[in-house]
């Protein structure tokens, strides 16, 4: 069975080499043009997404005091000290987690917190990025709880609809562009800042969307198993990628490139494969392979000669690239 990268590494194809910013932001101190939506069960008003306010803890015992997103593990009775952000100072980045609800049944609540951005336009082959993590202990860097991240794409615009109805209204946001730790493993979430990016297709033109980042959680809570706190970072739309190339091929491989008729895809790392989906550029599928088809050549003599993206789906998200087909 192939495997996948952790996270969800995208190369697309543009005739432009130069990678220009469309929309940056860097949560260095404020959230400002974004809305903060929490749908969760008995949801806690003082629970919305926000900047955090780490101050310099003394790692203590039996239960460590610390600052939940450090970088390197703090000895019991030394300091904890501010955490930064993936970039920028301390404290320069958006956290949310279990304090979403104010239930505190031991069976834990339904979280649905939202974090959802201004509307932005995009077009076909522009790559929406953006960091996360996990909240750890500082005297060991282990992940708490079993969080979970989803990350929605509204086609709406300014006339999008938010969730308004419970913690399973979705509103417009219909789109899943990436799910971080999907199962809500104990082990399934970063522990240290992990890049995420995801290529734009499907659409018919230049459409005025928004971005919705969605902590939602199956028994979470004070008192539930499964949530605890998670932080995102340096979230930005950018017409191409280009630095994204060197990252994409530590971690995965697809050859030969251009390909006249088999294709291998090959992991570098242990996350296995669900299904692959090769699209045209306009987003059309053309072909699919599911799991118990699934081969180490892939056959795509069939295809007409131009560009494609080959899409892999696993546990953890998805991860698509570009392909020449001659």
């Amino acid at each position: 069975m192939k495997k996948i990268l952790l996270a969800i590494l995208i190369v697309i194809y543009s005739t432009n080499t130069d990678a220009q910013n469309i929309y940056t932001m860097g949560f260095n101190g404020n959230t400002t043009g974004w809305a903060k939506v929490n749908q969760s069960t008995l949801a806690n008003a003082a629970g919305v997404w926000t900047i955090p306010t780490y101050g310099n803890v003394t790692v203590g015992t039996p239960t460590p005091s610390a600052n939940p997103f450090g970088a390197t593990v703090v000895p019991v009775g030394q300091v904890s000290a501010i955490p930064d952000g993936q970039s920028g100072g301390a404290n320069s980045f958006a956290i949310v987690g279990k304090n979403s609800t104010t239930s505190l049944a031991v069976n834990g609540a339904i979280l649905s917190n939202w974090l959802i951005s201004p509307n932005i336009t995009v077009q076909n082959g522009n790559v929406i990025s953006f960091y996360t993590r996990c909240g750890t202990a500082s005297s060991s860097l282990s992940a708490a709880k079993a969080d979970r991240l989803e990350v929605r794409l509204s086609t709406q615009g300014a006339f999008t609809t938010s969730p308004t109805f419970g913690p399973n209204d979705i509103g417009d946001f219909s789109t899943v562009i990436a799910t971080i730790n999907p199962n809500q493993t104990a082990t399934g979430y970063p522990t240290e800042w992990t890049r995420y990016s995801y290529t734009v297709t499907g659409l018919t033109d230049a459409t005025s969307c928004k971005i919705g980042f969605r902590y939602n959680i199956l028994n979470g809570g004070p008192n539930g198993q499964r949530s605890d706190v998670i932080g995102i970072d340096s979230f930005s739309v950018d017409t191409t990628e280009l630095a994204i190339n060197e990252s994409f091929s530590q971690n995965f491989e697809v050859f030969p490139n251009p390909v006249s008729s088999k294709i291998n895809v090959i992991s570098k790392n242990n996350n296995s494969i669900n299904e692959l989906t090769i699209a045209d550029v306009n987003g059309r599928v053309v072909k699919i392979i599911k799991n118990e088809d699934l081969d180490s050549e892939i056959n795509i003599e069939q295809l007409k000669s131009g560009i494609y993206f080959l899409k892999v789906l696993s546990d953890l998200g998805s991860s698509t690239t570009k392909i020449l087909k001659n």
